[in-house]
């Protein structure tokens, strides 16, 4: 069963997985995050446990680290948990370990350590036999950092991928109707609002034609059709300009 942690601004603790004691887990279900060198290693865990009659509170030493904090400094409570969560996620927090008293469950939230420095961190939590409450927290940080980056390279690689297409598509137009790059782009455009789809799109299609022996009538007639608009665009503008000044 994998963890699926709530995230801030979702409403309602989801149940996971017990952390009662993670040395019991399959290693499967141990959170890792991946190195520079691309090996796998534990992510930054700290256990915890609470009685909800007495609200003692005790920490691994870990989960000192993890605040920024060294073993023994303070003496763990539920208000010291709660001011290193950031404002906007203590409710949520406060929900979950409510929660974890009967049932399992978790939450992802923002930890704010001594520094004032923000980590992305999951909570998972559930009740003990013997009535206490147990719990986990993990630094996801260097996770959702790595997710991040990859997204954006992905996104930067599409955009410059899109790019060679649509460039690649300009010089046809230009070639094929002697036009210049601008013209030929802005009729791109021009047919990419008219028809209501992406000008990568259009270009692709010019491209593709292009490599099959050239524009066939009804792509050579949608672009020309571009091109004329272009034109008639840039002669209505030309005609505004001495009426503007005659009204100045």
């Amino acid at each position: 069963m994998a963890l699926h942690m709530q995230r801030p601004g979702e409403t309602g603790p989801t149940p996971v997985r017990s952390c009662a004691d993670a040395s019991r887990l399959p290693a499967s279900t141990v959170p890792t995050t991946a190195t520079d060198g691309g090996t796998a290693s534990p992510a930054p865990t700290g256990r915890f446990t609470f009685s909800p009659l007495t609200e003692r509170w005790q920490w691994s030493d870990a989960m000192y680290a993890l605040h920024g904090l060294e073993p023994g400094d303070v003496v763990p409570t539920a208000g010291l948990f709660a001011r290193h969560v950031h404002p906007d996620d203590r409710s949520l927090v406060e929900a979950v370990l409510q929660l974890g008293r009967s049932r399992e469950a978790g939450c992802e939230y923002r930890l704010v350590d001594m520094a004032g420095a923000e980590r992305a961190a999951t909570l998972a939590v559930s009740p003990a036999p013997d009535g206490s409450v147990t719990g986990l927290v993990v630094d996801v940080t260097r996770t959702r950092s790595r997710a991040v980056a990859e997204a954006v390279d992905g996104h930067l690689a599409l955009a410059l991928e899109s790019r060679t297409v649509i460039d690649q598509a300009k010089g046809v137009v230009m070639s094929t109707f002697g036009t210049d790059s601008e013209t030929a782009f802005a009729s791109l455009v021009s047919i990419s609002q008219r028809e209501n789809i992406r000008v990568r799109a259009i270009a692709e299609l010019i491209r593709t034609a292009a490599e099959h022996g050239g524009l066939d009538p009804a792509l050579r007639a949608v672009v020309r059709s571009g091109l004329d608009a272009v034109s008639e665009r840039a002669a209505t503008s030309r005609r505004d300009v001495p009426m503007r000044s005659q009204v100045g």
